[in-house]
């Protein structure tokens, strides 16, 4: 079977499997060929765990669903399987014989003894076949093999050509989701807070500033996932209104006749980046092909520039508690050979900015609040 399954979509390559087109075991050996032809260049594959993807394959108990036997990514952050390694990044939590998740609720655990909750909803949605191998690139080194900007420059943009999966788990606090998915030609949701827990092991992650997801090459795809891992745990601290009906039953319904903003300046008046205007210009001549209403507004939110103070409150505290637990983790405290620069600063300034962090959970909700009223900025009181 041609390594081209790795190409499919998820749903595409689901309906492959139920009608006898493809087994899950040539699915897996699919996507494994590609990961080994791909990953020495990429390094994006750290942790891979090929015969227990191959022996989920061949299980008798591999449940039905609209993914049977698909492969699958976790991102070896937040999100962990039970009995596979965590590492959560730095690559003294891999060399150290640690493999522990990041909480100090199962100090004594070599390994995760349950799964999270977004990794636990791929099994019955999916099938227990995924190569649950995870990708996230080592501390301090980029993703490649050479300095991150020029890996930007001449990789993320022929990204869309060397993907090794249908659908990878992801999460994104400051873009980690959409940067990518904008780069590569892939579809990038961030969805709301609250839609995916982060249990059991965590109630939220940087204050509410990283939400779980995927990756995936269609809207259909991201949809059926969001259908398979939304929903609450106990212990959440808040959870997502519910919705009226599937993220799934969305996909291509009518919606009517729409008003569209078109976002032409932010941040007090800089622009958006020069190379997407093409791209805006074509989304919005689309958009009134269709019947839409199109025009050059934004909500009033989006320029209060207290944002930018708050985002950088709350990431710098929640790396700070991070690096302290995974400092735990390894017996020390994490250092420059461990941690990226950026990193290694947010957790000097968080280390300052403790008395912030509560006007900061209070101006969030005051943000938020703004959103649901129509987008007016928030109060800059505080």
């Amino acid at each position: 079977m041609s390594d081209d399954l790795a190409w499919l979509e998820r749903e595409r390559a689901g309906r492959a499997g139920a009608a006898g087109k493809a087994s899950p075991a040539e699915l897996v050996e699919a996507a494994i060929r590609r990961i080994e032809r791909t990953n020495p260049e990429l390094n994006a594959v750290i942790i891979p765990r090929f015969e227990k993807a191959r022996a989920e394959a061949a299980s008798r108990a591999l449940p039905d669903g609209p993914f049977r036997g698909v492969p699958f990514l976790l991102k070896d952050l937040i999100c962990y399987s039970a009995g596979d390694p965590h590492h959560m990044g730095p690559a003294s939590c891999a060399t150290s014989g640690s493999s522990r998740p990041p909480t100090r609720i199962s100090p004594r655990s070599s390994a995760p003894r349950a799964s999270s909750s977004s990794a636990r909803r791929t099994r019955p949605s999916w099938a227990r076949s995924p190569p649950r191998a995870r990708g996230l690139r080592p501390e301090p080194q980029p993703v490649g093999h050479e300095p991150l900007d020029r890996w930007l420059e001449r990789r993320l943009g022929s990204g869309r050509r060397r993907g090794p999966r249908p659908a990878a788990h992801a999460n994104d606090g400051g873009g980690s989701i959409r940067i990518p998915a904008s780069e590569c030609g892939l579809v990038g949701l961030k969805p709301s807070r609250g839609r995916i827990s982060c249990g059991p092991g965590l109630g939220e992650f940087l204050g509410g500033l990283a939400i779980e997801g995927v990756l995936t090459r269609s809207v259909r795809d991201t949809a059926a996932i969001l259908d398979a891992i939304a929903g609450p745990m106990p212990g959440d601290p808040y959870t997502a209104p519910a919705t009226a009906r599937p993220f799934a039953a969305e996909v291509g319904a009518a919606v009517g006749k729409l008003r569209v903003g078109l976002l032409t300046a932010r941040r007090a008046g800089s622009s958006p980046r020069t190379r997407t205007g093409g791209g805006r210009r074509g989304a919005a001549r689309l958009l009134t092909s269709l019947g839409h209403t199109v025009e050059a507004s934004h909500p009033e939110a989006l320029d209060d520039l207290e944002s930018a103070r708050h985002f950088t409150t709350m990431y710098a505290t929640g790396m700070t508690h991070l690096l302290d637990v995974l400092g735990h983790i390894v017996g020390r405290k994490l250092g420059p050979e461990d941690v990226d620069p950026l990193n290694l600063g947010a957790r000097r300034d968080g280390a300052l900015l403790g008395e912030e962090y509560l006007a900061t959970r209070e101006w969030i909700a005051r943000y938020t609040a703004a959103w649901r009223a129509g987008g007016r900025a928030a109060s800059t009181s505080s």
